[in-house]
C-alpha cells in the first residue's frame, strides 16, 4: 500500500526516512526547514518528493513523521494544523542543541 507522507523537519532524521520511504514508492512532502533551497534539493533529489509548508503536507498526507529539534515542536505543530485522523510519528530527541544532555 503506498501512503502520503508528511515530512516536518527535513534534517538528518526527517530528509533520512522521507528518502527512503520515496524510494519505496510513497509520495513525501517535505517541509519545515530553516532553507528553502535546502528543502527543494532534498525533494529533487528522491522520486516521489515535492515540498510544501508544514498545513500543506499535513492536508495531503495519510501519515505526518515530526523530526524537528526539541525546541521546535511546538511551532513546527501550531504550522502543521489539525492532526485529527492522521498517524503521527514522532522521532524528536529532547536534548539540548550541544547534545549534552536534555532540554
Amino acid at each position: 500500500m503506498k501512503m502520503n507522507i508528511a515530512i516536518i523537519g527535513s534534517g538528518n532524521m526527517g530528509g533520512g526516512l522521507g528518502k527512503i520511504w520515496a524510494k519505496r514508492g510513497h509520495t513525501v512532502i517535505f517541509s519545515h526547514s530553516h532553507s528553502q533551497e535546502k528543502l527543494a534539493a532534498l525533494a529533487a533529489s528522491v522520486p516521489n518528493a515535492k515540498t510544501g509548508t508544514p498545513a500543506e503536507a499535513v492536508a495531503q498526507s495519510d501519515v505526518v513523521l515530526i523530526a524537528v529539534p526539541w525546541n521546535e515542536v511546538p511551532g513546527a505543530l501550531k504550522q502543521a494544523g489539525d492532526l485529527k485522523g492522521k498517524i503521527v510519528i514522532d522521532c524528536t530527541n529532547p536534548l539540548k542543541p550541544d547534545l549534552s544532555g536534555l532540554a
